[in-house]
């Protein structure tokens, strides 16, 4: 499935699920060398249990496949990381032209799920302040209102508690760079206004 594509644009979509997930991590250093480590082992656990997950579209199987399959480069994946919205958005402009819409979807679900359980791997976040509690509370009214609008569940307040603000900027940043709201596919469809 990946050889219509060149082996830069191959490069580029084999090394993002795994560029995600360590971009992801390195969004917030208030956890310290625990919260990196489990980070870091959560992303290793995350990217090969995805490619055995076989309930995934044909095209993401095949891909994380293939992210296992260059374990060995994972090491120098690390450069330009802050690179990985943009690369992000490359991959969705590429794969929308390729991709059946339920295909493309399983793609930027993928990124964003394997991004979203590298941030609960650990808690960062343990401000018990007035301030601090307030600040949960405005997250979880916020994690219900997104929740609405994308039509899924709303995280648990454990889940929320264990992504630190900065990760959820980083995934909402995520999010807007995977196009999650279907503007691209949606303007490439004939009746598109």
């Amino acid at each position: 499935m990946l050889d219509q594509f060149s082996e830069d644009q191959q490069a580029l979509l084999i090394a993002l699920p795994y560029r995600t997930g360590l971009w992801l991590s390195q969004c917030d250093s208030t956890g310290g060398g625990d919260a990196d480590e489990a980070e870091m082992q959560a992303l290793h656990e995350i990217v090969t249990g995805f490619a055995e997950d076989f309930l995934k579209s044909e095209f993401v199987q095949a891909l994380m496949e293939q992210t296992v399959a260059h374990k060995n480069a994972w090491s120098t994946w690390n450069r330009d990381i802050d690179l990985v919205p943009e690369e992000c958005r490359k991959a969705v402009q590429l794969l929308a032209d390729h991709l059946d819409r339920k295909e493309f979807l399983s793609f930027k679900q993928n990124l964003m799920e394997i991004a979203t359980d590298v941030a609960l791997a650990y808690r960062e976040n343990g401000d018990d302040s007035l301030s601090g509690r307030v600040n949960v509370y405005t997250r979880l009214v916020s994690e219900k209102v997104r929740s609405m609008m994308m039509g899924r569940p709303p995280r648990s307040l454990d889940e929320i508690l264990n992504i630190s603000e900065a990760e959820q900027a980083a995934l909402d940043r995520l999010a807007e760079a995977l196009d999650l709201d279907g503007r691209l596919f949606k303007a490439r469809e004939p009746n598109a206004a």
